[in-house]
This record gives structure tokens, C-alpha cells and sequence, in this order.
């Protein structure tokens, strides 16, 4: 399925303790926040919600957490499902879609530097594994 977005998505943080620990009260507290302003949609995990910082347990539970959130909402969610290895980022978009996701934010390798036939390989086989079920948005950085 193909969805269209529109509106403003404002790509949220991802709280930390002092200790750096995901705050989860907090990212609950900043989703709630959006979801009380109505807004056409959220981005989590992307690399202003600190992603390359995450472990994949940190990753999936705040999917999991926000994800029921935002379910019965009018407030679309996107999700970031970087990693170096394609199959982690199709577990990630799986995750993601398992989680009430409506569509997923993928970048090219942001450790090694891909040629624009790699990357497109890359994104081309996660299209390939998505696209019957959810939408699949692709930026590359060059």
C-alpha cells in the first residue's frame, strides 16, 4: 500500500537520561505532545532521534512504545530504519510495520561510503521487500 503524507512531521529526539539510558517516559511525554497538537505525522529513530547512538533492543522498544500510540490516530508515524546491513534494515522495516508504522526513512551507509550502484542495490532490495505493504521513502546523501 502507497501512502501519500502531507503536513508538517516533526522529527523527535530521543530523550536520554545523564547516564545516556533512553528516557522512555519522556519520549512517551514528546509523543503525547504531538499527538495532542494534532500533527499530520512524527518521524522516530531518524538521526535527530539518535539512531547511529541506539542498540537494536533501544531501537524496537521505542517502536514498540510509540507505535500503539499513535495506532488509532490521525498522526502518521515514520520510522528510521538505518543500519550498515541490509537484512537488519529489513528486520527494521518489519519491526516497524509489526508496529503500526506508515512508512519508513532509509539513508545510504552512513559508516562506509557506498558507490550510487551499491546504494541503489541496497534500497532496490528493501523496496522489493516492502513496497506490497507499506511505503518506502529512499534519500541518498550524494
Amino acid at each position: 500500500m502507497k501512502k501519500q503524507f502531507e503536513g508538517a512531521f516533526p522529527v523527535l529526539i530521543t530523550p536520554m537520561h545523564k547516564d545516556y539510558s533512553v528516557n522512555y517516559d519522556g519520549m512517551k511525554e514528546n509523543v503525547q505532545y504531538y499527538l495532542d497538537q494534532k500533527a499530520a505525522g512524527i518521524v522516530i529513530v531518524g538521526s535527530t532521534g539518535e539512531f547511529a547512538s541506539l542498540d537494536e533492543a533501544e531501537k524496537k522498544q521505542i517502536v514498540e512504545l510509540v507505535g500503539p500510540m499513535v495506532k488509532d490516530t490521525d498522526t502518521k508515524l515514520l520510522v528510521g530504519i538505518a543500519d550498515e546491513r541490509t537484512s537488519k534494515v529489513i528486520e527494521y522495516a518489519n519491526h516497524a510495520e509489526d508496529n503500526h508504522a506508515d512508512g519508513l526513512l532509509l539513508i545510504n551507509s552512513f559508516y562506509q561510503t557506498p558507490t550510487e550502484e551499491e546504494a541503489f542495490h541496497q534500497f532496490k532490495d528493501v523496496n522489493d521487500v516492502k513496497t506490497k505493504s507499506i511505503h518506502c521513502k529512499y534519500r541518498s546523501g550524494k
